[in-house]
């Protein structure tokens, strides 16, 4: 009889890999837990938190682990017999001609004909001047068309051969998913839109022809690792002139749903155009520059500011209760718009008045001598500047006229009085028409309109932002409201900036409207 002594515990090995087997979380559960699957990999369902370690691996910006990690081989060990290849001259070192000035000027080292004695000779006493070269040449090589290396970008870790695909790898950067060049159209058999394939000789224009995968496309989605590509015929409209179907030519069944309804995108070009037809001026990021938006707080008693008052409100951060004014007085850009919304609730006795009948009609201002660069200085001399242009009633305009000494003073009166007639604080009265708005709603307006705040003696604060846009198409075709009594010279283009990239307006700006 054989007796076997088991140790103890020596049973619980394959226990345990069963029950590891058991709580390890399926590979094709993990991918669809993570909102990028092309980065799950096999081993990643093997670690303690699989669905942290994928998620991180998801986020934008995240520098994988290097390939070479899991390999059996050492690090390089591949590289062993690949022939490094010569040293080679930069482009713009090579353009010169150097190096056929070099091979043609006596310097061949390894040359049979060479004797050492010679060459020894060359290199203690060498013979200067053999190679004529214009040295404006060199000069505009390195300090013109010298070009930057290309460096690696963040998160690129090196891998063998990764020096071979430098050449490939400039074409591989300017290559965008869905575009198809004109030799891989040709490929696959696709018309050209315009009539320039070769088969086509006669160059008729003809419908573009769907790529071969779009059926695919539509049976099983688009692809997950661009979720943002507009594909013709899965999310996107289709070419003008062409038609659903699967005859020769036919971009295939959209893919919808039940009801009827697009399953992946606007393939139909529904909302296109619906957007289309909602669009309004200045939603074009790209061409519409703006101001920084200003909170405004507005409390109850007092009166209307004193804008010439530069210790006050010279910085315009404090003014909360403006006199009235027309912001093109200051800018001198007719094709501005105000942007003003409350954040409160706010009533006619806290929120701004128009004065719609002055605004096409003169009225007697303070813009023909004010001055934003003098009002800088000031602030920087610390002398006392009105912060805005501002409206003369009939006592101020007469008491300017009479009063000027020299020319340049009686220049100014009589362009502020030019400008048109002066309003007395009755006829502002008269013509003041308060607008009433829901919070969050957005006025738009005119900087042309003569506008003010109502003097708040409500007992509640008024709380609202504002801010100002200039469209570059408008501001370029001179589109915009008449100017009928400002006198400001020049145009602050500098106070507004790209909503989209933050460019100036004085750099976006054509030059023949500067």
């Amino acid at each position: 009889a054989v007796v076997l002594h088991l140790l103890p515990g020596a049973g619980q090995t394959n226990k345990t890999n069963k029950k590891k087997k058991k709580k390890k979380f399926p590979l094709s559960q993990l991918k669809q837990v993570c909102p990028r699957p092309e980065v799950v990999e096999g081993w990643d369902a093997d670690a303690k938190d699989p669905e942290l370690l994928v998620l991180l691996k998801s986020c934008r910006n995240t520098v994988p682990v290097p390939s070479h990690w899991s390999h059996k081989r050492h690090y390089l060990q591949g590289k062993r017999g690949i022939e490094k290849p010569p040293f080679r001259l930069p482009a713009f070192i090579s353009a010169t001609g150097i190096e056929g000035m070099r091979q043609t000027g006596g310097f061949q080292e390894d040359s049979e004909e060479t004797k050492l004695k010679t060459q020894g000779r060359e290199r203690m006493n060498p013979k200067m001047g053999k190679i004529e070269i214009d040295y404006q040449v060199l000069h505009d090589a390195f300090f013109k068309h010298q070009t930057k290396p290309k460096l690696s970008e963040f998160g690129e870790v090196y891998y063998e051969g990764k020096e071979f695909e430098a050449a490939s790898g400039d074409l591989l950067h300017e290559k965008r998913p869905g575009v198809l060049s004109a030799d891989l159209k040709r490929a696959l058999g696709m018309a050209s839109a315009d009539g320039e394939d070769p088969a086509n000789p006669a160059k008729v224009p003809l419908l573009p022809m769907p790529p071969p995968w779009l059926v695919n496309m539509q049976r099983y989605g688009p692809p997950p690792s661009y979720p943002g590509l507009k594909i013709p015929g899965l999310n996107a409209p289709i070419p003008q002139g062409c038609s659903f179907g699967y005859q020769p030519g036919g971009w295939g069944k959209p893919p919808v749903d039940q009801f009827g309804q697009p399953l992946y995108g606007d393939v139909f070009g529904i909302q296109h155009h619906q957007q289309q037809q909602q669009q309004q001026p200045g939603d074009d990021l790209d061409v519409t520059c703006w101001d920084r938006p200003r909170l405004r707080v507005q409390q109850s008693g007092g009166g209307v500011d004193d804008v010439s008052n530069t210790d006050q409100f010279g910085e315009g951060k404090f003014s909360s209760t403006l006199p009235a004014h027309r912001d093109t007085w200051a800018s001198n850009i007719y094709q501005q718009l105000n942007w003003w919304l409350p954040l409160s609730q706010i009533d006619a006795g806290r929120t701004l008045c128009f004065y719609p009948t002055y605004f096409d009609s003169a009225v007697a201002n303070t813009s023909g001598e004010w001055s934003f660069s003098d009002l800088k200085q000031s602030r920087r001399d610390g002398r006392p500047y009105p912060q805005m242009p501002a409206l003369l009633d009939p006592c101020q305009a007469d008491a300017k006229a009479d009063s000027g000494e020299d020319s340049t003073s009686k220049a100014a009166a009589s362009d502020s009085r030019a400008a048109g007639a002066a309003v007395s604080a009755e006829g502002l009265r008269s013509a003041a028409r308060a607008l009433v708005v829901d919070p969050g709603d957005v006025v738009i307006f005119s900087g042309q309109h003569l506008h003010a705040s109502v003097v708040n003696v409500t007992g509640r604060t008024r709380y609202s932002c504002e801010f100002r846009s200039v469209h570059l198409g408008d501001y370029a075709s001179g589109k915009g409201a008449p100017n009928v009594d400002g006198k400001t010279k020049g145009e602050r283009l500098h106070w507004f900036k790209s909503v989209g990239d933050g460019v100036s307006l004085a750099k976006l700006a054509p030059s023949s409207r500067k």
